[in-house]
């Protein structure tokens, strides 16, 4: 039986098209408010590449832009309606994973110690840049994902990869931080709204871990916010590194059941619907990578996430959950990084360069 801790605070294909869930844009409760949104990223910049687990390096919400610059690797925030850069993190502590929310933007950073390096996440909010801690018994937190008012991270027993782990949320406003699912095995790749938190969780798996041996087993779990609940959500097959699409609706990687996972280069994209039965979650594409695995991403009702080819064209991939999936932008000889979705369009690189495809 898992111990679930809950959280504390009061916070109020590349190409096979499939079929949706009914009702796929019912996005249930919207943000309370709706943010300006800039046109232009404005300068010219170049950022390093997508990390091996497909995070971007960059970030985007409202007027916001956040980026680790590829000629001098440090983390960089633009206000994209006066152009004015802010350094948030020198690249001594390598920072990467940068996370934007309307009010609070989140990264990670590795930091040294006598015997190890470990890492920790930072989060500005306020105008100050406030340092997360790893919660007593836990020897280092990663993986940031922000929603209004909240950074959600994973917290890593130890420097092992086969470490228990779980999931947290740090107030921003309080400076708490507050365990969201303390379990056995390891619940990490959190995404956070403001009505859910959903995580990998590897419980399922004989070793309880995500060990890249082709073997690992995983479900999607759930957290409402509200109610204060967690559920695993028991679907067939192996499923991970949930997006948060609106409202109750999720996206997630899947992979059959004699499909070594993971395989990042190659799986399924599926939609769930939180309050029906993992049985009517479907498949929205089948996706291929050629090069590396690239994250998909999610906002405001559309998933996207990017094609590579081994002659290194690449392809952006949108869905509206309602009709097939269709082509945002493509590039013949030109590679891009991992999308990252906003509200009325998605911030790639194209071959390093920042670039804005709209909706």
């Amino acid at each position: 039986m898992k111990y679930i801790a809950l959280l504390s605070l009061v916070l109020a294909c590349g190409g096979t098209a499939a079929s949706s869930p009914s009702q796929p844009n019912d996005s249930g409760t919207p943000d309370a408010f709706t943010e300006p949104t800039c046109a232009s990223i404005g300068a010219p910049v170049n950022v390093v590449a997508s990390d091996d687990l497909g995070y971007p390096t960059y970030a985007i919400r409202g007027c916001r832009m956040a980026y680790v610059d590829s000629k001098n690797q440090n983390l960089v925030l633009r206000d994209l309606t006066t152009g004015v850069e802010t350094t948030l993190e020198l690249a001594v502590n390598k920072p990467k994973r940068p996370s934007i929310a309307s009010d609070v933007v989140a990264w990670e950073v590795t930091l040294p110690n006598p015997d190890y390096s470990y890492q920790s996440v930072r989060a500005l909010y306020g105008g100050a840049t406030h340092f997360i801690d790893a919660p007593p018994g836990y020897g280092s937190i990663g993986e940031p994902a922000v929603a209004r008012g909240i950074v959600v991270v994973t917290a890593f027993k130890t420097n092992a990869f086969d470490t228990d782990t779980d999931v947290f949320a740090f107030d921003v406003a309080s400076n708490k931080l507050t365990p969201v699912v303390v379990a056995p095995s390891q619940q990490r790749f959190a995404a956070v709204s403001d009505g859910l938190v959903a995580v990998t969780d590897f419980s399922e798996d004989p070793n309880g871990y995500f060990s890249g041996s082709g073997n690992d087993l995983a479900d999607i779990g759930v957290f409402k916010r509200a109610a204060q609940t967690y559920e695993v959500r028991k679907h067939p097959g192996k499923d991970a590194f949930p997006t948060i699409i609106s409202g109750d609706v999720l996206g997630y990687l899947h992979w059959g059941d004699v499909h070594p996972e993971p395989k990042l280069e190659a799986y399924s994209l599926y939609t769930a619907r939180v309050s029906a039965s993992p049985s009517t979650d479907a498949r929205v594409a089948d996706v291929v990578n050629a090069v590396r695995y690239l994250r998909p991403s999610a906002s405001a009702g559309s998933l996207e996430w990017v094609t590579t080819t081994l002659n290194a064209g690449s392809i952006l991939w949108r869905s509206n959950l309602v009709a097939s999936p269709v082509i945002a932008l493509e590039l013949k000889t030109e590679t891009m990084f991992a999308p990252a979705s906003f509200e009325t369009g998605t911030l790639v690189a194209r071959n390093g360069a920042l670039v804005v495809v709209a909706r």
